[in-house]
């Protein structure tokens, strides 16, 4: 499996809970909970701001892991199993690329 590179991440950048919980009413008026997760799983919204070559690396694992999960290193420390979810964006910042991508925990 594939490391995502380690690039630093913008302040704009923030995880997600994805979860299936479902709230639903008994027949006595009581709150009434279901899910069908054993576990909630993390949703990634990453900002990046690449230079040139960054950016030629990031496109590279990109297209060469697009479709199949890799190992991602979220800034807690921990290292996930995850796949893209959505194709990246990219704005042109001058000389820099800043790039906006979702990941998911799989």
């Amino acid at each position: 499996m594939a490391n995502f590179p380690t690039f630093p991440f913008r302040k704009e950048s923030r995880d997600e809970a994805i979860d299936d919980i479902t709230v639903d009413s008994a027949v006595a008026g009581n709150a009434r909970v279901r899910t069908l997760y054993t576990a909630a799983k993390r949703r990634f919204v990453c900002r990046f701001l690449l230079n040139a070559a960054d950016w030629t690396t990031f496109l590279a694992f990109y297209n060469a892991n697009r479709d199949t999960t890799f190992s991602f290193l979220w800034g807690d420390g921990v290292t996930y199993t995850a796949v893209f979810t959505a194709p990246w964006k990219r704005s042109l910042k001058g000389a820099l690329s800043e790039i906006e991508l979702v990941i998911r925990q799989v």
